[in-house]
């Protein structure tokens, strides 16, 4: 819940177990507002209005600025407080030029701006169909965010499926995403906590021959 436009609250944490299931990614929410895996909490903006964000819609993102985190402690995490500047998030800078991958070449993407201490991920998936007999691969890559550029080799892709379709759109995409520097917590009943403001923007797209 966002208390103020520089203000977060998460819900009561306590740790989950076991780790569910991840589905499928065309299924994955854009934004999830649960824990991801047992013993990470986390509180996503979801698709609710934030004030001075000049969004009220469900795309809902903060503005850069440093806010402040407060977790009101549950059963098994105790109450914590933070801060976490938001900076501007990466810019893709050749994303409209990526309309398709051939497999066999692989693909090279860029960008501008980004935490320069953070991080950048790459990757992206490729699904046959959406049958029950379909099958889909994924990879994942991490760079310095100032790196400002990264290589995803033929071996790589090579190894994706060639991508099916449902109603026409391919079942297949990449992303790039930003992640700031963590900033470190403490709190009662967790080894360690930090914070970190992620953003992603995802290109559907086939994986081709």
């Amino acid at each position: 819940m966002i208390l103020s436009p520089r203000s977060i609250s998460t819900p009561a944490l306590r740790s989950r177990s076991p780790v569910p299931r991840d589905p499928r990614p065309w299924q994955r929410p854009r934004r999830e507002a649960s824990p991801s895996y047992a013993g990470i909490f986390s509180s996503a903006t979801g698709g609710i209005s934030i004030p001075g964000s000049g969004s009220s819609s469900a795309a809902a993102f903060l503005d850069p600025g440093t806010f402040s985190i407060t977790g009101p402690g549950g059963p098994d995490v105790g109450a914590f407080t933070t801060s976490m500047t938001v900076g501007q998030p990466l810019t893709w800078s050749n994303m409209a030029n990526l309309t398709s991958i051939v497999r066999t070449k692989g693909f090279q993407v860029f960008w501008t701006g980004g935490d320069p201490s953070g991080y950048a991920l790459i990757g992206g998936y490729s699904s046959t169909g959406p049958d029950a007999n379909a099958y889909t691969v994924s990879f994942s890559c991490i760079a310095k965010a100032s790196d400002g550029a990264f290589v995803i080799p033929a071996y790589i892709t090579e190894a994706m499926p060639v991508s099916g379709t449902v109603a026409g759109a391919p079942l297949g995409a990449i992303y790039l995403g930003g992640v700031s520097a963590a900033k470190s917590f403490t709190a009662t009943g967790i080894d360690f906590g930090y914070a970190v403001n992620t953003s992603e923007s995802l290109k559907s797209l086939a994986f081709t021959n």
